[in-house]
């Protein structure tokens, strides 16, 4: 079956709200809401096709308008494949109206349902809903010590923290987690547990963390999705193979890695961003950059189709 290729426009206006359609009865998906967009044509550029189904959509002009990737989505219906190739853009001018009979909604990012979208709109509002860096913790030698490191990490304006602590039993993780969530959870909003330790936290106790993240190890543990769809579920994964077992499991995110050279790993093989590429391409679900990467690597990640980069000596052990 042949892909389609789609433009389309995660479109915000001067308020910060979101520029949102409802599809016609009669189209595919009708009925349903619907990230402005439409077909690129053969030889034409992304941008350029954002730029005139804008115009033609909703008689707005975006031309000088900032605009940036923000994830690629392959998806199969029973009755079409799609390649949606979505970016944000910041601003327009005109005023934005229905010029092909569709409704037109302003909407918060809070007010995002993905059920009110087609199924292949899913990850673009998780990808809208996740920040572009993510922190995994890393060592510390006392308590004084990882209060400064949380400090730090937290003062650099990161929003998104894995736990990871694997040298811990599980009482002792369960403590370490609750004198995170005591101290910081006010400052995180997405803040996520850690392997097989962080699945028994979240099934023994009710402290309010976001979701877990998987190791590629434990990925392939599982046949179902192991905690609820209520929460987030991330994954690390190093293959095609490794991509398309967490997007059985439901993932929302996952780590792809490595991208480049490591301290921890001198010499070994790295993918490059063209290795990165082509895992994120395969991907239903937004990705993140790991491996030898820090904020400068951001604008890389996000031309290789990643929702940002991750790990930890950048923001951890930066001193």
């Amino acid at each position: 079956m042949k892909s389609v290729h789609v433009a389309v426009a995660v479109l915000f206006d001067a308020d910060g709200k979101l520029v949102i359609a409802r599809r016609p009865d009669h189209l595919h998906q009708g009925g349903l809401l619907e990230f402005p967009g439409g077909k690129v044509e053969v030889g034409e550029l992304v941008e350029d096709a954002l730029v005139r189904e804008l115009k033609e959509e909703l008689g707005v002009d975006v031309s000088a308008s900032p605009k940036q990737p923000l994830i690629c989505i392959e998806f199969t219906y029973p009755d079409k494949s799609v390649y949606l190739d979505v970016w944000t853009v910041q601003g327009f001018d005109g005023v934005p109206h229905g010029r092909e009979g569709q409704s037109l909604f302003r909407m918060n990012m809070e007010e995002l349902r993905a059920d009110a979208f087609p199924a292949a709109n899913k990850p673009i509002i998780d990808a809208l809903k996740l920040p572009d860096r993510c922190v995994i913790t890393g060592e510390y030698d006392d308590e004084q010590d990882l209060c400064l490191k949380m400090e730090r990490v937290l003062a650099q304006g990161v929003r998104m923290l894995v736990l990871r602590a694997p040298q811990l039993s599980m009482q002792a993780y369960e403590e370490w987690v609750a004198f995170v969530v005591g101290s910081w959870r006010k400052r995180i909003e997405c803040l996520i547990v850690h392997g097989e330790l962080g699945l028994s936290l979240i099934k023994s106790t009710d402290l309010p963390v976001d979701g877990c993240h998987l190791s590629s190890r434990l990925l392939s543990a599982f046949t179902d999705r192991p905690i609820p769809s209520s929460m987030w579920l991330g994954a690390s994964c190093h293959s095609v193979a490794e991509i398309e077992r967490a997007a059985r499991l439901q993932c929302q995110y996952g780590f792809v890695s490595p991208a480049l050279p490591t301290l921890s790993h001198p010499g070994g093989k790295v993918l490059g961003w063209e290795g990165i590429e082509k895992l994120s391409r395969c991907s239903t679900f937004p990705v993140f950059a790991l491996g030898g990467v820090n904020d400068s690597h951001i604008p890389a990640a996000r031309m290789a189709g990643c929702q940002g980069v991750a790990g930890i000596r950048a923001w951890w052990e930066n001193d």
